[in-house]
């Protein structure tokens, strides 16, 4: 995913974070795989996604709640988030 404001493709907290509130579904399927093959980009996910300010946003707070549910549990490589769940197309 080219990230907005930023000049590169790496998985980096910012990147994580535009993924979830800008991205589309493709790229949050992207991310998702991208989370179950690096352990650190699924730390990364944990932190941005379970950040009480962000649970608690307003405009994007489904969204990052539909990613804590999903790096919280075990069974997260039979599925994965949906954007659906956040409201989005």
């Amino acid at each position: 995913m080219q990230h907005r404001h930023l000049n590169h493709e790496e998985w980096t907290l910012a990147a994580v974070d535009s993924c979830i509130t800008r991205g589309k579904q493709e790229d949050w399927i992207e991310l998702r795989q991208v989370a179950l093959d690096d352990p650190i980009v699924m730390e990364d996910l944990r932190r941005v996604a379970g950040y009480v300010l962000n649970l608690a946003n307003p405009f994007d707070g489904l969204c990052y709640r539909e990613w804590w549910r999903w790096v919280q549990d075990p069974g997260r490589e039979a599925w994965g988030p949906d954007l659906k769940n956040c409201g989005g197309v």
